[in-house]
């Protein structure tokens, strides 16, 4: 190598359809998950009673885990040069999570955000069907971890309602 040759680093290149199919299933995630994150966020601020202390100690964690994994989608979203969405009428039209019910008890509550994570599961496999077809590997290990984390949380909160 000549002394002031650059070295060049390999691309990393996925086909633009194929950007354009990983973006497409990420924004659906990134919308539910916004909407999920605002559901817990209303939780944490509305639940009363006895389970008060407890509920809203777990609604407030779950926060923090979605903020996060709603910053890493937006990250692999851009990682793929493409804008990351910001509308609430974008979100509310690709969410398959739906906004929180009003004046409903802290079981009822949990029983709503279960059957949240399980549609956030569900995508999240039909994320991962289409991202490791195209070898994104590097969204494939997030989203994995991300379920990982999700089918804990799951686990938890379904035990608490027995």
């Amino acid at each position: 190598m000549k002394p002031n040759q650059k070295i060049k680093a390999p691309k990393y290149r996925i086909s633009n359809l194929d950007q354009a199919e990983i973006v497409t299933v990420l924004h659906k995630l990134l919308a539910n998950y916004q909407i999920y994150f605002h559901k817990l966020k209303c939780f944490s601020w509305n639940v009363i009673g006895q389970d008060f202390f407890d509920l809203h100690h777990i609604f407030r964690e779950l926060c923090n885990k979605t903020y996060q994994n709603i910053d890493y989608v937006a990250d692999r979203i851009r990682f793929h040069d493409k804008l990351v969405l910001t509308k609430w009428t974008d979100y509310i039209k690709l969410s398959e999570v739906k906004e929180n019910s009003t004046n409903i008890t802290g079981f009822e509550m949990v029983n709503e955000i279960c059957m949240d994570m399980m549609k956030l599961l569900s995508i999240k496999k039909k994320c991962l069907k289409i991202i490791s077809d195209i070898y994104d590997y590097g969204t494939e290990d997030i989203i994995k971890s991300m379920m990982f984390e999700m089918e804990k949380d799951y686990r938890m909160l379904s035990a608490w309602k027995k």
